[in-house]
């Protein structure tokens, strides 16, 4: 009884514990259930039903997705500094304007990073694509071969 006493915090932590590890595994299974039974039903669908079926997905996933047009872009390279103004990193970044409605916006500071959440791509347009996913918003610069070619680097 002591020892209860004295730890009770760790024994409470342990329990809080032992029901998040429990309560995750029931969120998983039951995650893992839904997927077999939605591929159980989507597999007894026919061909014609099956291509509605992604269509609808493709729509839905379209609504998430916003597209401007991107009208001017430049590169630069962005040196970091520490406190002695030595350069400590270098990044090139994308200064670029696109049209939203009837508004003409700037992004100053973009990177491509390859496992970010930012990328510039090679595309037939040249478009700034914002790609909201649940807790994630991809932003992707897509720009053609000629516009990549012919870009302004500004220092």
């Amino acid at each position: 009884m002591k020892f209860l006493k004295e730890y009770w915090y760790i024994v409470l932590l342990v329990a809080i514990l032992i029901c998040a590890i429990s309560l995750l595994g029931v969120t998983i299974a039951k995650s893992v259930q839904q997927e077999k039974e939605y591929n159980a039903w989507y597999n007894s669908l026919s061909p014609e039903e099956q291509a509605k079926e992604q269509a609808r997905i493709a729509a839905k996933r379209e609504e998430r997705i916003q597209r401007y047009e991107v009208v001017s872009v430049s590169q630069y390279v962005r040196n970091e500094t520490n406190q002695f103004g030595a350069i400590t990193d270098t990044d090139i970044c994308y200064a670029f304007s696109y049209i939203a409605g009837n508004n003409l916006q700037h992004v100053d500071g973009f990177e491509h990073l390859d496992y970010g959440l930012t990328k510039v791509i090679i595309g037939d347009k040249d478009m700034y694509i914002v790609d909201t996913n649940g807790a994630d918003t991809h932003r992707y610069l897509q720009l053609t071969k000629e516009t990549l070619k012919n870009i302004k680097i500004v220092n």
